[in-house]
């Protein structure tokens, strides 16, 4: 099975905040609604399709609204995960895709006919915790002004703050084919002031696993200068 890859949808089709009626119905969607079913439609042919919705002066859009369009319907696949943020310092929804695109005649009038089936998380992140990733770019990407966005670059990070592992590059931890994020246990410990380290642990760790993990904790060290009083 590949790797899940990482994206950013926004939850407002035509503007409209529907992170309530996604959630309803476990789906994502984005507008053009009026655009119809563009299912097995390649980046030429969904091109075409668009193109008579922009004037000349308007070739900027059309790019950024194509690139939406490839990144929902192409390049989306089942498993990978969508980072969906509400705007200015609304929480971060998560999901994983489900389904291939399909396009939904009932959702028109709600301008979110272009769906994804997805799997909500129950847990939402703030700003906060993608901050605390330490990755000032990835907090940066999160505030793309377009719709849609492959945030793949930072897939090290997303795993880290989703509490999984789809590496084998740091050899600890790896996830195991029946662990999912709902087995995982979040801990948060203070490790001085405003500082505090989340990690994420099996729910059923073994006093085995949990003293091989505090060994490998003893064994970090960012700067070497400083000594431990």
């Amino acid at each position: 099975m590949s790797k899940p890859k990482y994206y950013l949808v926004r939850p407002y089709p035509n503007g409209v905040n529907r992170i309530t009626e996604f959630k309803k119905r476990g789906c994502i969607g984005i507008g053009w609604s009026n655009l119809g079913d563009v299912s097995g439609k390649g980046k030429a042919e969904l091109r075409t399709a668009l193109e008579s919705y922009f004037s000349a002066s308007d070739q900027k859009k059309l790019r950024s609204t194509l690139g939406t369009f490839m990144i929902f319907c192409l390049d989306l696949k089942v498993g990978d995960y969508i980072i969906a943020p509400e705007n200015k310092m609304g929480a971060i929804h998560v999901a994983q895709i489900t389904s291939d695109y399909y396009y939904d005649a009932s959702a028109v009038d709600l301008d979110f006919a272009h769906q994804r089936e997805v799997k909500w998380l129950s847990e939402t992140f703030s700003r906060e915790a993608i901050a605390a990733l330490n990755n000032a770019r990835l907090v940066g990407a999160l505030k793309f002004p377009g719709t849609a966005a492959n945030l793949q670059e930072y897939h090290s990070e997303l795993a880290t703050l989703l509490g999984i592992n789809t590496t084998h590059e740091t050899g600890c931890c790896n996830e195991s084919p029946t662990t999912n994020i709902s087995q995982l246990v979040k801990a948060s410990y203070p490790l001085r002031l405003n500082v505090y380290c989340d990690v994420s642990f099996p729910a059923d760790m073994t006093p085995e696993e949990a003293q091989r993990f505090a060994t490998f904790i003893s064994t970090l060290s960012f700067n070497p200068s400083s000594k431990s009083e």
